[in-house]
């Protein structure tokens, strides 16, 4: 096809050529033609100037006729060569000219092609620098918003975390240093007692029910508290404090119930662990409601819970252990405290029995067989468990079963007790619903009353507009028909008139009369309380503003430092790393690029090669096609061309 165009085309060409010859050999024709007569007319006259004098003979004039055509022949053959050889010459000369511009069209297309390659390739490349460059500096700004985001959550849940152990260990340290005080106040004091009923200062009655009645023995069990003498009073005493929250006065007293936390501060110290777990998750949440990445926000969320769970946990079974300890401890010391109580007993079983004044003396030299009698039977009476020992360990039974049982009151109504609240909780939200729902309901009634009160008010309106238009026309009609409007308004214009200057004269009078000194009176106090208040307004104002002024500066330099120092820190840090990343990219991408080009420069090189190894062929016959084209052309041309000759007259 393209072959045929073409060949379409040359002929085309070739016609429009043989055209524009033939209009130039057809004007040269006429130029000769008018020459050759103009010629022949000299001639003529010549001949007839010259023939009129000399008569010529009839075979002269026929030899000169003769050699005159020959002449003319010979004149006509050489300007038809000399024609055919300008033709020839102008063709040629055509055919290199178009051959050149056609050489050149083909350059300047290929040129051009390349060009503007090169320009879509530079463009496209620049686009796709700059959204690279778009897309990184989003990445990194991004990034920047992201860890300063994750940064500052992770100092403010450090800063809380970091303020509930503090407190926490706060707490634990003073109830452990005044649990040690306590104990350490009882053990002092118990010692002292011992070291007295080791002296001998305190002594113990028998067990008799007249002494434990008298004062003496009141005062014994109370400096004993309870220890040595199990009488009825210290029972009696005992049984109504073991139900309330007593500080115990000696230091086999203190059970586990005493140095465990009650239900109450558990429930408080749940509360607030509830309350901080939700401020932070809100706080989170609300922070992170502004920003697109829910899913890492709400990771974070959860391992943040997590690790406040872990940490309350951790923080439960260290005041658990503590306080396992502090009452093995208690019971150690117990323990201790009455082996030591039952070997003060064995050893000297003489100083509860014996008579205060004997326990004053222990140095007396000698002694009566009859008091040596009475010591031998307290010495028999004291190898088998005293009967106070054996008191306190049934008193301390009793306790503990009422301590349990007390315990396990507490727990089921604190059990109960939740169980209640739950429940209220839920009919208060069902009922904050069932209201909700109610208000809803009358909230839609009423706008639907309020818009049906408003159709009916509409229509009222449009019927008494319609009514007091019918009236009124009415009105007129009958007023135009019986009386007329001239003297009608005319008086009503008077009436008018006169009612509005009673009016002005009445108010004019009573504003004279009352209303004057009162608005004076008015506006000057007015006028003094505004002032007193723009005054006092004012100083508040400043004042506040001062403070304001003064808290803003404070906390904008503190921020400005702390912003500088995260600033060189971590931009820098990024900067050189984005800087690192962009050099190596750089690398790999020039690297990247000439492997391409080196490539793609040998592929086009060969492919140009191929090309021009496979198009030979085909050039070199279109050449020779092209060759014998103009053969025939120049041909054809030499056949047309004698069709044109100029004709002999």
């Amino acid at each position: 096809m393209k072959k045929k165009q073409e060949e379409c085309r040359e002929e085309k060409m070739v016609q429009k050529e043989m055209m524009k010859l033939r209009h130039q050999m057809e004007e040269r024709r006429g130029l000769e033609h008018r020459v050759r007569q103009r010629e022949r007319e000299q001639e003529v006259q010549k001949e007839v100037r010259s023939a009129q004098p000399i008569p010529i003979p009839p075979t002269k004039q026929k030899h000169l006729k003769e050699s005159h055509q020959q002449l003319e022949q010979d004149i006509q053959t050489l300007i038809h060569m000399s024609k055919l050889k300008c033709l020839h010459r102008h063709f040629s000369g055509w055919h290199s000219v178009v051959l050149d511009k056609k050489l050149c069209m083909d350059k300047v297309v290929a040129l051009c092609n390349w060009r503007r390659r090169l320009k879509a390739w530079q463009a496209w490349r620049s686009l796709v620098w700059a959204a690279h460059r778009q897309r990184e500096v989003a990445r990194t700004e991004e990034a920047l918003r992201k860890e300063n985001r994750q940064t500052q959550l992770a100092a403010e849940s450090d800063r809380r975390r970091l303020l509930r152990r503090c407190l926490g260990e706060w707490q634990l340290w003073c109830r452990t240093e005044k649990a040690r005080r306590e104990l350490f106040a009882r053990q002092q004091e118990t010692k002292e007692k011992m070291a007295a009923v080791s002296v001998g200062k305190l002594t113990v009655a028998e067990n008799s029910a007249d002494q434990l009645k008298t004062a003496p023995l009141e005062e014994m069990g109370h400096h004993l508290s309870d220890t040595y003498a199990p009488d009825p009073l210290a029972v009696h005493q005992d049984k109504p404090s073991s139900g309330t929250d007593f500080l115990p006065s000696q230091p086999w007293q203190v059970t586990r119930r005493h140095v465990a936390p009650t239900a109450a501060e558990l429930l408080e110290a749940r509360r607030i662990a509830e309350s901080g777990v939700l401020a932070s998750k809100t706080r989170t949440v609300s922070s992170a409601g502004r920003f697109e990445n829910r899913h890492a926000v709400q990771q974070q969320i959860i391992m943040q819970q997590r690790k406040l769970l872990k940490e309350q946990q951790e923080q439960i079974t260290r005041l658990k252990e503590k306080q396992s300890m502090m009452g093995l401890e208690l019971e150690m010391e117990k323990t201790s405290q009455l082996t030591q109580l039952s070997v003060l007993r064995g050893s000297r079983p003489m100083s509860c029995s014996v008579d205060p004044k004997e326990q004053r003396a222990p140095t007396a030299p000698a002694e009566p067989d009859s008091q040596k009698a009475p010591s031998r039977k307290a010495v028999s009476r004291q190898t088998c468990p005293h009967p106070i020992i054996t008191a306190m360990e049934a008193r301390a039974r009793r306790r503990a079963e009422q301590r349990k049982e007390i315990e396990e009151l507490k727990r089921k109504k604190e059990e109960t007790k939740l169980a209640e609240m739950k429940a209220a909780e839920e009919q208060r939200q069902r009922e904050e619903e069932e209201e909700k729902r109610q208000a809803a309901e009358r909230k839609r009634e009423e706008k639907r009353l309020e818009r049906q009160r408003e159709e009916e008010k509409r229509r009222q309106r449009k019927r008494l507009q319609e009514l007091m238009r019918l009236a009124h026309q009415h009105y007129n009609t009958t007023l135009l028909s019986r009386r007329g409007l001239v003297p009608w308004k005319r008086l009503i214009q008077l009436k008018q008139a006169s009612v509005e200057l009673a009016e002005n004269h009445h108010r004019l009078n009573v504003l004279k009369r009352c209303i004057l000194g009162w608005q004076q009176h008015t506006r000057e106090s007015v006028s003094e309380k505004e002032a007193r208040a723009d005054r006092s307004y004012q100083r508040f104002l400043l004042q506040r503003s001062l403070n304001c002024w003064k808290r803003m500066r404070d906390m904008r330099r503190i921020q400005e430092e702390r912003a500088d120092h995260f600033y060189r820190k971590h931009t820098l840090r990024r900067v050189l790393l984005g800087l690192l990343d962009h050099v190596t990219q750089e690398r790999l991408v020039e690297l990247d690029s000439q492997n391409l080009a080196q490539e793609h420069n040998d592929r086009r090189i060969l492919l140009k090669t191929l090309q021009a190894w496979r198009q030979l062929p085909s050039v070199l016959r279109s050449e020779r096609r092209r060759d014998k084209r103009r053969e025939k052309l120049s041909r054809k041309v030499a056949e047309v061309l004698p069709d044109f000759c100029s004709r002999p007259t």
